[in-house]
């Protein structure tokens, strides 16, 4: 019972990824292919004229309607040099979207952003 637990309790410990290299800015790959929708009402701090309201309180950004749009507030060439226009006051989506996951593997997502632009699937 004891090495059950001890196993379990190893498959939820975070695995330390600071030392995982983050190319966000170098890539912009999520900005130009995931559908960007979330709920304004709770994110405040995204400036409304880069917004638009589908229902209710119902965002997305503008550019990132559908999938495999751009989102109209990056800024630079995907795969080369790439910055949000908005970073301070994006969404919590695009805030909370991880290229690393807890057990230290590479986000699925991030790597069909990536091949989608043609970009080296894997993060070295």
């Amino acid at each position: 019972m004891l090495n059950k637990i001890k196993y379990i309790f190893k498959m939820f410990q975070k695995v330390d990824i600071s030392n995982k290299p983050i190319p966000c800015m170098s890539c912009g790959a999520c900005c130009s292919y995931f559908k960007v929708q979330f709920d304004s009402k709770y994110n405040p701090q995204v400036p409304w004229q880069k917004i638009k309201i589908i229902k209710g309180s119902q965002a997305v950004m503008i550019g990132a309607e559908e999938f495999k749009g751009r989102c109209e507030s990056l800024d630079g060439k995907v795969g080369e040099s790439c910055k949000c226009k908005i970073y301070s006051s994006r969404p919590d989506v695009c805030e909370s979207f991880p290229v690393w996951l807890n057990n230290g593997l590479q986000n699925p997502k991030c790597i069909a952003a990536r091949k989608h632009h043609g970009l080296k699937p894997e993060i070295e």
